[in-house]
This record gives C-alpha cells, structure tokens and sequence, in this order.
C-alpha cells in the first residue's frame, strides 16, 4: 500500500482504502479497481491523492483517530457549536466533552492527520478538531501543567466558532471578537477566551489586533502556530512536509522558537504510505515512524528496509508522489 497522486498513473490500481466523503457517504470501498470516471469524481470532491495496493508493502496507516471516532467528534462538535450561538452551553460541559472524547485519543507522542482526504478550510469543525489534536501534543512536548493543556484543547475547539456566530448574527466583525464576546460572558476561563480572541497574532506584533510578543502567552502563540499549520494543510492541498517548510521559514519572524520546537516532536511530517526517493537515489515507502524523531521514518525500497534513526548516511531526499 502506497499514498499515490491521482492522474492516469493510478487508473487500474486497486483502492487499498476506501473513500469516505467528510459527509460520511462511502464513495468507493477498499479494493476497487480504480476508473477515469472515479478518477474524476475523488477530483470534484476535493481529493488530491488515495492509498492503492503495493505488493509487498502492508503497514499501519497510524491516524491518530478512526474515520468513526473523528466523525463522532465532529457531530458532537457541531451540536456544541449551536448550543453557544444560542447561550446554552457551558465551560463544565465542555470540560467534560474534552476529557472523554479528545485528550485519551491524543497519544504522548506525534500526531498523524488524515492525509488522503479532501481538505476543505471553511469545515469549522474538522479544522477545529485537527488545530485540537496538534496544539495538546504541541502542550506536552512544553512540559505544561494539565489544566492549561486543557485551556488550549478548549481554545483550539472554540478558535473559529466566531464564523458561525457572524453567519447566523451577519456580524461583520473579526470572528476572533465575535467569539471572545460570547465566551467572556458565559464566564469562560480567561485563559481560553484570551487564546481564542488572539490566536491570529504573531511575535512580531503585525496580528489582526497588533499585540506585542510580551503580551503573547503561551496558550496564544501555540494556537497561533498550530492554526497556521492546519490552515495550510486543509486549505491548499500540501503534504505535511511542504506546510512544514512554509512554517519553518517563519520562526524567530512570526512564530516562536520555543513552540516551534516542540511542534517539530508533535507530527508525523513523513506519513506512512509516502513514497519518497533517498539519497542513495532508491525509491521507497515510508512504512513506519520513530515518535522521538518524525523527521527520521522507516521506510522500505522493493528489497530492503531502512530505518533511518540507525541509517544515519541515509536520509529522504524528495516526495515523488
């Protein structure tokens, strides 16, 4: 099984997955033979790339949450959403929302995203829940204290809830206000509803709402990078090594070192499935992970495997998907 990039190379391979719609309408199961027409119907959904069959090759594609968990969050998040238009929602609820249904699925270790799924940046919910599951790994690789790594869980949930509120109230001010406005006087922490009304600034003080860096708390700017990330992920179609590099070009300039470090040890940027050409000009797949060091897979050419933690001379070289 292989990540491969939809075009006419893929026509005749075999699904190795199947195709689920973010509506949760299966589009094609694991094991059809793929056609132009599908093809043309993964394209008009959004879908820039599937997992088709690879003799030999057979992995764990290692999602941090099931399609059937991640669609039960997000309906639950939906309903969640609602109830705070409408002032009938509260912090407790939440707090309990979070404890049961996101922080045990959070491995202490890396996050993996979906990768082969259609991305769509006005999905409040999905997005909300990726920028969740990145800024609570991102927390424990800080060595925070578990109330303010659930005050960040709880502002990466609510960050973009304000869309919703300008919708259904035609505000047409900054989400981020819109936002801050209903959680303050529903007596929210001042902790989430401070990260949620900033979670656009930068260090370099040029945000939406020009707050200088030491006036940025943590729980702001591991938002602000976390929200960044996903924005290009869901957004433009990248893989997660190339919204890592766009990331990377920003530290020290508009997203902190510190925090930046730790999101380095918080994601798979080589998912498993990825094909990749080495340095010593083989192709491979990337076929599992080292959680202490995500730049370093394993992967596995057509007669050998590496594990690039013990391979040192050895490194990814490019994506040839």
């Amino acid at each position: 099984m292989r990540l491969a990039k939809l075009d006419e190379n893929v026509i005749n391979k075999k699904l190795a997955m199947p195709v689920i719609l973010p509506s949760n309408f299966k589009l094609a199961d694991k094991g059809v033979r793929i056609t132009e027409k599908l093809v043309a119907a993964l394209k008009r959904y959004g879908f820039s790339s599937v997992y088709v069959d690879e003799p030999g090759i057979v992995f764990d594609t290692k999602t941090t949450l099931t399609d059937g968990q991640r669609l039960k969050i997000i309906r639950q998040l939906q309903v969640l959403y609602e109830k705070l238009i409408h002032n009938n929602f509260n912090e407790f609820e939440l707090s309990r929302f979070i404890a049961g249904e996101i922080l045990p699925e959070v491995p202490n270790g890396p996050v993996s995203l979906p990768l082969s799924k259609p991305g769509d940046s006005h999905d409040i919910a999905e997005h909300s829940l990726n920028v969740c599951l990145l800024s609570v790994a991102v927390a424990r690789n800080l060595n925070l204290e578990p109330k303010n790594i659930e005050a960040i869980a709880k502002a990466a949930l609510l960050h973009d809830f304000g869309k919703l509120v300008q919708n259904n109230k035609h505000n047409q001010g900054r989400h981020e206000e819109a936002a801050y406005e209903i959680l303050k006087s529903n007596t929210y922490s001042a902790l989430v509803y401070t990260a949620v009304r900033f979670h656009h600034e930068t260090i370099d003080g040029e945000g939406p709402a020009k707050l200088p860096k030491e006036k940025q708390n943590e729980a702001v700017r591991v938002l602000s990078l976390c929200n960044y990330y996903e924005n290009l992920a869901s957004g433009n179609s990248l893989l997660p090594h190339e919204c890592f590099e766009k990331l990377q070009s920003l530290v020290n300039i508009k997203f902190d070192l510190h925090v930046y470090e730790a999101f380095k040890k918080s994601i798979y940027l080589y998912p498993v499935g990825l094909p990749v050409k080495l340095n010593n000009k083989k192709l491979a797949v990337v076929v599992g992970q080292n959680d202490d060091f995500p730049f370093r897979p394993i992967v596995r050419t057509e007669n050998e495997r590496y594990d690039l933690m013990k391979c040192l001379s050895l490194f990814i070289e490019e994506i040839v998907i």
